[in-house]
C-alpha cells in the first residue's frame, strides 16, 4: 500500500510560502497521453490470474468477512482486489498476477470498506492466517 506520510520541514515550508503544492500544479507534465488510456486498461485487464490466485481472492474476502458479522463485502470487492492486484502485476512488467500483488493490494481495497472497528491489524492478521497459493503463475 502507497503511504506518503508527511513531507520534511523544508518541503513544508515551500508549501507554506507557495512556492509548492497547488502553487506548482501547472508544471505537472502527463506521463501518459489520454488516447494511450485504453490501451493501457487493456493490457491490464488481460494480465493472467490463475485459479489459485482466484480461489486466494476469495479466501482472503471470505475471511474478513468472517471478522465481523456486520461486514458487507460484496461481488464487487473481490472484482476490484482482483483488478487492483493486475494493476501491480502490470506495474511490475509481469503477465501474470502473483500472490504478492494481492497481498499487496489487499489493505488499500479494503481499507474504505470495512468498519472503523476492523483495525488494520486484523486484515493483516488475515493475509498472514490465509494459506498462500504456491503454484500460483
Amino acid at each position: 500500500m502507497l503511504q506518503l506520510g508527511l513531507p520534511g520541514r523544508d518541503a513544508e515550508r515551500s508549501i507554506l510560502a507557495g512556492r509548492a503544492g497547488i502553487a506548482q500544479l501547472n508544471q505537472l507534465q502527463p506521463v501518459v497521453a489520454p488516447g494511450d488510456l485504453p490501451t493501457v486498461f487493456a493490457h491490464v485487464a488481460a494480465i493472467r490470474a490463475c485459479d489459485s490466485i482466484i480461489e486466494y481472492v476469495l479466501s482472503l474476502i471470505e475471511a474478513t468477512r468472517e471478522l465481523d458479522p456486520s461486514i458487507w463485502l460484496s461481488v464487487r470487492v473481490s472484482q476490484t482486489l482482483l483488478g487492483v492486484a493486475r494493476g501491480q502485476a502490470f506495474m511490475s512488467r509481469r503477465d501474470y498476477v502473483a500472490p504478492e500483488d494481492v497481498q499487496k493490494s489487499t489493505l488499500a481495497v479494503l481499507a474504505h470498506r470495512l468498519p472503523r472497528s476492523i483495525e488494520h491489524t486484523a486484515v493483516r492478521s488475515v493475509l498472514e492466517q490465509v494459506p498462500v497459493p504456491v503454484d500460483a503463475h
